[in-house]
């Protein structure tokens, strides 16, 4: 992850696999940790067509394996790789799922449903409906520590006000998305929210 967050796509995916050989090798399998870590670095690097097999094999072991209580975050994994990727209908069952089986105190679940689900209202044109429930992500995700789940957040915040052509707000959330993306470290989020930023005038 460290890796992935400065840039160095080869290295991070390097040590993923290593981690995999290991797994399999020792364990049989691969391990659902090592599967969403290669996830969240494909996202982090912009691949989704990249991070959606890791993301599925990741969801379907804990079905597999009876592991319900982090078959919710891996569902709410899948609506955000399937809503990069432009599969609409996946994305708003999988937000839907990732909702229904999470408890009502697991802020990161809380926050990624109502992501994907916010950004699905945008795209219908639904932009007040959108704006409403971005801004319960953002209070959720705020009560915590997790600086790049925040910058990720204020990413989809600052879509959601690109497409409602509300310029100002928009920026605003992107210059949030590189606070919490400078403060974590993470240069690939902070040349990401600088391209935003020039772009969204």
């Amino acid at each position: 992850m460290v890796a992935a967050m400065l840039g160095r796509l080869e290295e991070a995916r390097r040590l993923l696999g290593e981690a995999h050989l290991a797994a399999v090798e020792m364990l049989g399998e691969p391990r659902t940790g090592t599967l969403q870590g290669s996830y969240r670095v494909e996202m982090l690097l912009g691949d989704p067509a990249a991070a959606e097999p890791y993301a599925r094999q990741a969801y379907e072991m804990m079905h597999e394996h009876g592991d319900l209580s982090h078959s919710s975050t891996a569902a709410g994994d899948r609506a955000i790789v399937a809503l990069e990727l432009g599969h609409l209908e996946e994305a708003r069952r999988f937000a839907a799922e990732c909702r229904d089986t999470s408890a009502n105190d697991d802020v990161v679940n809380q926050c990624i449903w109502r992501r994907v689900e916010a950004r699905l209202l945008a795209g219908e044109g639904r932009y007040d409906d959108a704006a409403s429930l971005i801004r319960e992500a953002v209070r959720w995700v705020e009560q915590t520590d997790m600086l790049l789940e925040q910058a990720e957040t204020a990413f989809d915040e600052a879509e959601i006000h690109r497409l409602a052509g509300r310029i100002g707000e928009a920026r605003s959330a992107l210059h949030r998305a590189r606070d919490a993306a400078e403060r974590k470290g993470a240069t690939v989020l902070v040349e990401r929210a600088d391209r935003s930023l020039a772009e969204v005038r």
